[in-house]
């Protein structure tokens, strides 16, 4: 005789399940509501969709709620990189350090910068310390590796919300974006004062700046695959392009219009 599942609703919702907006967390509990409604299996939502009523597999609902996570992604990625940045160079008693939509910025940076990739590191330690510099830079890329790897142990305890998942992911844009500016720089010259942070971390520290980038694409592979399992089985062709498709159209409203108007 299977033993019956105890059925849980959301937090918005009643025990019929038909107004339920944030799902059971209960192992084999079911809902269906409004803006979702799924199976909890071990690790993930089997199933989403949007509408009223029970049972309901529909393609559209899972279509809708990954184009969303994709979409809400974006400033949620971008703001955690910077705010490692942010943070850090507060923290080092940096003068006027700004959080900007898609950077920091603090005073002197650019001539800083600028010095050390001529390789003028005493006459850039009067701005401010080279360790200071490069603790700044690099605190960047940690925070991404963190929400990455935060990301990854969410879906394992039972939390692979499409959210989750695409935070993890296009967190993994700004791993590739770093190794492609790299390769950039190596065959076309470019100079390190527009460079990507890890660049700037080498050219400060004098660490190798491949060493830094490969360890960056190791945990896009390992994290890539990890996340994959909890796209909705049969279907993750279909929610990986919602999902990418709501990155994009996040970016350009983000990066166009809401960013520069919360944080010019």
């Amino acid at each position: 005789m299977v033993a019956k599942q105890r059925r849980r609703v959301g937090l918005w919702g009643w025990k019929g399940g038909h107004l339920g907006l944030v799902g059971s967390v209960r192992r084999g509990s079911r809902w269906q509501g409004w803006f979702g409604g799924g199976v909890r299996t071990r690790a993930t939502w089997d199933v989403w969709s949007v509408g009223v009523g029970r049972g309901g597999d529909r393609v559209a609902g899972v279509i809708l709620r990954w184009l969303w996570a994709g979409g809400v992604s974006v400033p949620v990625a971008i703001l955690l990189h910077e705010f490692g940045h942010y943070v850090t160079y507060r923290g080092l008693g940096v003068a006027g350090v700004t959080l900007r939509h898609s950077s920091v910025t603090w005073q002197g940076m650019d001539a800083f910068w600028g010095l050390v990739s001529r390789g003028a590191h005493e006459e850039a330690a009067t701005i401010v310390p080279l360790w200071v510099g490069a603790a700044g830079a690099a605190m960047g890329p940690v925070a991404t590796y963190v929400v990455v790897v935060a990301c990854c142990c969410a879906c394992w305890r039972g939390f692979g919300w499409p959210e989750i998942v695409a935070v993890g992911y296009l967190s993994q844009v700004r791993i590739v974006a770093g190794a492609w500016d790299v390769g950039k720089e190596r065959f076309l010259g470019r100079d390190v004062v527009t460079g990507t942070d890890e660049e700037r971390v080498a050219a400060a520290t004098g660490v190798s700046v491949e060493l830094l980038v490969v360890c960056g694409l190791l945990l896009f592979v390992v994290s890539g695959i990890w996340l994959i399992r909890y796209l909705p089985a049969g279907r993750r062709v279909a929610v990986g392009v919602a999902m990418t498709g709501g990155m994009a159209g996040g970016l350009l409203i983000y990066l166009g219009y809401l960013g520069p108007w919360l944080l010019p």
